[in-house]
């Protein structure tokens, strides 16, 4: 929900409305809390009725948001009703962003299981990514959790490189994305990648990716799902070891560029973007006391998917993706 200035508040305040009570019920009224005021209780609502006697102030009301609770609040601290000024709002309480995440997480999985080449796929090993990431989000135990991830994560990433090394995709496929943008920005993988790895390959050297993933299980990874775009076709497929998901997303040509898929969700909607990005000759570098590919030019690439990504941008999702050239409802294929 955006919260917006308690516009409703101020025009009853004002005497424009006759009854304040009323605006509960328009659905584009414009509400905000008070992050001083901070309450606890019952969800509510408050707006200030004109004066009914001469020399009578504003009257504050308290009333239920138009949702069957009862109105009663009680103040951070204290046992009576606190007095609301006419420059309130709704008190929402915090939904859990670990709850909202795994309800996302859980409409995902469903619709990614349907596949048949998902049924091999087991449970535990589909989300634990998603539990291993828990401690990372509990107020002491974030700082522990990070040290000991980037170990793990590290070490994951070099037997990744080792044994691709000894298959024919060892020289196929390259990091891009939030790995590339660690390297580039950072000298090392960003504190809040170290479940995700991304790594990109040409649609004509899928057979070879597939035979490397196959090379990876063989070596202690675990098999993850591959998803298919609406038309179908494989466009991402994914290992998972300690928790933490090392993806392989496929490129396709289309004139100078490479056209991929991300699925990601809006509002409760599941996604399919479709971007793209130049085709680019690869050069090799070093990153965690491996060699590996990356595209030529990576500022060029880095800059038309985060723009400024020497900037660190917390705020920045998927949605933002540049190079987007289409979005739809994704149906899982």
């Amino acid at each position: 929900m955006s919260l917006q200035p308690d516009a409703a508040g101020e025009r009853a305040a004002a005497g424009s409305v006759e009854d304040p009570l009323a605006l509960l019920a328009t659905p584009d009224e414009h509400l905000f809390s008070r992050p001083d005021r901070a309450l606890t209780g019952t969800p509510i609502i408050s707006v200030v009725a004109p004066a009914r006697h001469e020399g009578e102030g504003p009257q504050p009301i308290i009333a239920p948001v138009p949702n069957g609770n009862h109105g009663s609040v009680v103040a951070e601290g204290c046992s009576a009703e606190p007095e609301i000024p006419a420059a309130s709002g709704v008190w929402v309480p915090p939904r859990s962003a670990t709850l909202v995440d795994l309800k996302r997480r859980y409409a995902f999985y469903r619709m990614v299981r349907r596949a048949p080449e998902n049924s091999l796929v087991r449970r535990r090993h589909a989300v634990s990514p998603f539990v291993g990431s828990i401690p990372s989000r509990v107020p002491g135990l974030a700082s522990v959790d990070r040290v000991v991830r980037t170990r793990v994560f590290v070490r994951d990433l070099q037997l990744l490189n080792d044994v691709l090394s000894l298959t024919p995709c060892f020289d196929r496929y390259w990091v891009w994305s939030g790995l590339l943008l660690g390297w580039a920005r950072e000298g090392r993988v960003l504190p809040h990648d170290l479940r995700d790895a991304d790594f990109a390959y040409a649609e004509e050297d899928e057979p070879l990716i597939l035979d490397g993933i196959e090379a990876l299980v063989r070596a202690g990874f675990r098999r993850g799902f591959s998803l298919r775009n609406n038309a179908g076709q494989f466009t991402e497929h994914t290992v998972i070891r300690h928790g933490a998901r090392f993806e392989f997303f496929r490129m396709s040509p289309v004139a100078s560029e490479w056209e991929y898929q991300l699925y990601c969700v809006d509002r409760h909607l599941q996604v399919q973007l479709t971007a793209r990005l130049p085709r680019q000759p690869l050069a090799p570098f070093d990153f965690v006391d491996r060699k590996w590919l990356k595209p030529l030019d990576h500022d060029q690439e880095l800059s038309l998917a985060y723009g400024d990504w020497h900037t660190p941008d917390p705020s920045w999702d998927n949605l933002e993706q540049g190079g987007i050239v289409g979005r739809e409802e994704w149906t899982g294929g």
